[in-house]
């Protein structure tokens, strides 16, 4: 598995491309000729986002403990599971 470029990201507007960069290092181009500025932006939090489904799924696994009769949440940790996979490349 690749290791992705550590987060955050930034997008920047070049003529008709939109380029998304390592806010640390603006030199690593991650992606470049984006056009569309919404696919951008969502490019652009794919390293905050995982983040952050990681923290959500710590907490739904708590939650799923306290109460194993909570099929919401045990549906919500296998969709976050899926998603992390995804993003992660497993």
């Amino acid at each position: 598995m690749n290791k992705h470029t550590p987060g955050p990201w930034i997008v920047s507007k070049l003529e008709n491309e939109n380029i998304i960069y390592p806010l640390n290092h603006p030199e690593e181009n991650i992606c470049e000729a984006v056009c569309n500025m919404g696919n951008a932006r969502l490019i652009a939090a794919a390293p905050e986002l995982l983040e952050a489904c990681q923290i959500a799924l710590i907490t739904l696994q708590v939650v799923a403990a306290a109460d194993p009769n909570n099929i919401a949440a045990r549906l919500d940790i296998r969709r976050m599971k899926e998603s992390i996979s995804r993003a992660e490349g497993k």
